[in-house]
């Protein structure tokens, strides 16, 4: 009886790993939400050159969300907006002087079906007279690599004091 318990149950635990491997993990700095600050207007930085379509996708997304707090883009706002969006291998390979033939950092241990990126944004809004920062928080989740539109949502909330 045990045996034949162990073998139906293993299909499911199976299913359930496989499930935990694809959730997005979000990592995220401790920040203020951008709604406390005195002045809710902005104007966006210029994007690097040449700017891909994840960048841009990331940008509106975030335009969008401080729309949603009452923000507004003005050409004589008090704060420039600034929006990075990349991504990286989860695993590096790197060489130290006591290895020189390089080390694997394995990055996230577990089961994973795809090669694994890191995807990060940061947000910060910087006051245009003073150069001070006011608010700034990056956030990064971990996916199969190809996943940037598809994170681009939920690490836009959670960089602008979503929980």
């Amino acid at each position: 009886m045990g045996a034949g318990v162990r073998i139906e149950i293993l299909p499911v635990v199976i299913v359930l790993v496989s499930l935990g491997a694809c959730a997005p993990a979000i990592d995220r700095g401790i920040a203020l939400a951008p709604a406390s600050l005195p002045d809710r207007t902005y104007v966006m930085a210029e994007a690097p050159q040449p700017t891909d379509a994840s960048l841009l996708e990331a940008r509106q997304a975030v335009a969008k969300a401080l729309a949603d707090q009452g923000f507004r883009e003005a050409s004589d706002a008090r704060y420039r907006l600034d929006v990075g969006y990349a991504a990286a291998p989860v695993a590096l390979r790197y060489s130290t002087a006591d290895e020189p033939a390089g080390r694997r950092d394995p990055g996230l241990a577990g089961i994973a079906f795809c090669r694994r990126q890191r995807y990060v944004l940061s947000v910060a809004l910087i006051e245009r007279k003073s150069g001070r920062v006011a608010y700034r928080d990056s956030v990064s989740g971990r996916r199969c690599a190809g996943a940037a539109a598809r994170l681009v949502e939920p690490l836009t909330h959670a960089a602008l004091g979503g929980r």
